[in-house]
């Protein structure tokens, strides 16, 4: 029997299909996402008996004392790959793959982070590694929350449409009242401007570092054809509000959201979502998450469209 191994993952086209193919799949563990996000990252499969048991992703952007999620990303930590045990059965068989994978991870990355998919629920082999750990590193554990609307549980959008907070019923009713409209838009540089204008509406002020960051991950995301921007115009034709989706086969993502501030109180940023999410119900997907509810005021706005919470954890190593 062979020993349980780490080997190095190179070629994106074996990359992705590992992720594809995993219930942890998500899009922030693609390759063409990777890639937007321009740090140094490992890839790397586990395997025990000869078999692939789970893929993992490492980021090192170079801070000290990282720790994820990495900016605009979620989930990029463990991927397991799909079985047929189920039960006691499975949670003993991930359990134990995750107890060796960290022993050896931890060999040869002492210092890392991990942002953990939702479904990754049992965090033992963590808490058990700083139990037993022989190393001078024990994990630190983060507890957040994003917001998930399970899109297969509704028999359809006009079910769904019910289930919203009446506040979004009625911001949609006045956009639209007021001759708002939603197009679809690659116009990187019009949500660019918003985005600015987004921010200094809470008296922030992007960096030039900052706006080409975003400008070159957006960019790089459009060209692989993973997100699609949404913008919301008046009856001039004056772009107001935009949103990013993000996609893969089962999911879609509110990845980012911008307003010009004099229209915020017309409900076009709800017009704009609930355009996204009747997408998501015509393109069969199962889920549309809302990619974090963490903070209060965007938390409440992004549960009131029937977004349950949903924790996911973050895990980095610290020296003891």
């Amino acid at each position: 029997m062979s020993t349980p191994s780490l080997t190095l993952v190179n070629d994106d086209r074996e990359w992705d299909a590992l992720v594809y193919g995993s219930p942890q799949c998500n899009p922030f563990m693609l390759s063409a996402f990777i890639s937007s996000l321009c740090v140094e990252s490992t890839r790397y499969v586990f395997a025990s008996a000869g078999k692939p048991e789970a893929s993992i992703l490492i980021l090192n952007p170079g801070a000290e004392g990282f720790r994820a999620p990495y900016k605009y990303s979620l989930y990029q930590g463990i991927a397991y790959t799909p079985s047929n045990k189920t039960g006691s059965s499975l949670v003993s068989s991930r359990l134990r793959t995750t107890q060796e994978l960290l022993r050896l991870l931890n060999g040869i990355h002492p210092r890392h982070s991990l942002c953990l998919h939702p479904t990754v629920e049992d965090l033992r082999a963590f808490q058990w590694f700083n139990y037993d750990c022989l190393l001078d590193s024990r994990y630190l554990i983060d507890l957040m929350y994003t917001g998930i609307i399970s899109i297969h549980a509704f028999s359809s959008y006009e079910d769904y449409f019910t289930s919203i907070r009446s506040s979004r019923r009625q911001d949609q009713k006045k956009s639209v009242s007021a001759g708002f409209q939603v197009v679809h838009s690659n116009d990187l540089e019009e949500f660019l401007r918003l985005y600015e204008l987004t921010f200094a509406r809470q008296r922030q002020i992007l960096g030039e570092d900052e706006i080409s960051f975003v400008r070159n991950m957006l960019t790089s995301l459009l060209d692989s054809e993973m997100v699609k921007i949404l913008a919301c115009i008046n009856h001039l034709g004056d772009v107001v509000s935009s949103i990013v989706i993000l996609s893969d086969p089962a999911s879609d993502y509110y990845l980012f959201g911008a307003t010009d501030p004099k229209y915020r109180s017309y409900g076009v940023n709800t017009l704009l979502l609930l355009d996204a999410i009747k997408a998501s119900f015509l393109a069969g997907k199962k889920y549309f998450d809302m990619v974090g509810i963490n903070s209060p005021n965007r938390g409440d706005f992004k549960t009131s469209f029937s977004a349950a919470p949903r924790q996911f954890f973050s895990v980095c190593t610290t020296k003891i």
